[in-house]
């Protein structure tokens, strides 16, 4: 398992799994993002069922999510997921261009959400630019090189935001 130092080269830490957010926070723009980065040991483990996941954790504890894909595509195949990832589980979810309001998860591409939400699990390339909407981000990334190295690009990307990621090794 791969982790990063504030310089943005490998080291071992460990964190906990811990969901602070809470309902009621405005779309407005926090001050304090917490960015937590779940880090797959193996190559074999799926990064987009991890992000599911997330959602759900993160729904179950009362919060509304979004989840960023990187293409329409990326969407579908995460709204297709959230039906089956599980057997016994139920996400109520919409894809953003439905414009479901009345769902506590939604999934999109590219622009931010219509509703706001406390989650944002981020399943794109790269940071997207309403981040800090959020009050919380949560980042899967796969145990492959490719993912890992996507990962600490984005790692070194929050810190210029003067935002210190939490690493969860799972």
């Amino acid at each position: 398992m791969v982790l990063w130092t504030n310089d943005g080269s490998p080291a071992n830490a460990r964190a906990t799994l811990r969901h602070p957010c809470r309902r009621g926070i405005s779309a407005s723009i926090h001050k304090m993002t917490q960015v937590d980065f779940y880090i797959l040991e193996s190559k074999q483990d799926d990064a987009v069922r991890l992000a599911c996941r997330l959602a759900e954790k993160a729904w179950k504890e009362g919060n509304t999510v979004f989840i960023h894909t990187s293409s329409e595509a990326a969407a579908a195949q995460i709204d297709k997921l959230l039906w089956t990832f599980s057997q016994g589980s139920f996400v109520p979810h919409a894809l953003a261009v439905e414009q479901d309001n009345t769902v506590s998860v939604c999934v999109g591409q590219g622009a931010a959400p219509s509703q706001a939400a406390e989650v944002l699990v981020n399943c794109g390339d790269g940071i997207p630019d309403f981040f800090s909407h959020f009050k919380r981000i949560l980042e899967p990334v796969a145990g492959d090189d490719d993912s890992l190295q996507a990962g600490r690009s984005r790692y070194r990307d929050y810190q210029t935001r003067e935002i210190t990621p939490i690493i969860h090794k799972l």
